[in-house]
């Protein structure tokens, strides 16, 4: 099978069932899986699929089951409490934190020591409430915008014009922030 026929059937195969694995595709098309890795880095880079981890999946797809950040909170708890842990390490005295978006970033209330004139700045609802408690001991920013139940998080141009004015030390941000189903906010941090 020539590229442009391989190419059209593998975007044909993954729109008809949503997602497809590597090794289904490479099977069923009768070639390697290295072939097939190519032909998806190709699709990706053309918009026609979304890339993932093992194979691609459509856009609508990989939208309509993003999990909620209630099924988000309960997986991998352990590993979420150690880089929560992590992340809280590294505040210092004076800094101006912005703390994205995330069930792990929800935790580092859990560990972030009291420190003199911390400021804390997000778009995320829950980890606000996650720091409401702390409120008396460092300054606390809740940047608004159109609010997205499923996640918890405020989005829109509201919330990116606001972040590109900020100035942080650090920002904090989860991996769906970067590139999860629906990009929600990209961070523009500017170091002070």
């Amino acid at each position: 099978m020539l590229k442009p026929q391989r190419l059209q059937t593998i975007q044909q195969l993954v729109a008809h069932r949503g997602s497809a694995s590597v090794t289904e595709l490479s099977t069923q098309l009768g070639c390697s899986e290295m072939t097939i890795r190519r032909d998806l880095a190709a699709l990706a880079q053309a918009k026609k699929v979304v890339r993932v981890h093992g194979g691609a999946q459509t856009f609508a797809y990989r939208e309509n089951n993003e999990l909620s950040r209630n099924e988000k909170r309960n997986l991998h708890v352990r590993e979420k409490k150690q880089v929560a842990r992590a992340a809280a390490s590294l505040v210092r005295a004076g800094d101006v934190v912005y703390i994205g978006p995330g069930t792990t970033n929800e935790l580092i209330a859990n560990y972030l020591p009291t420190l003199p004139d911390l400021r804390i700045i997000t778009s995320s609802l829950p980890v606000f409430q996650s720091l409401q408690d702390r409120a008396a001991q460092l300054s606390l920013q809740l940047i608004g915008g159109v609010y997205r139940a499923k996640t918890g998080v405020f989005i829109g141009s509201l919330v990116y014009e606001m972040l590109q004015r900020l100035h942080t030390d650090k920002a904090i941000i989860s991996v769906n922030s970067l590139a999860g189903p629906n990009m929600l906010t990209p961070i523009p941090t500017k170091a002070s």
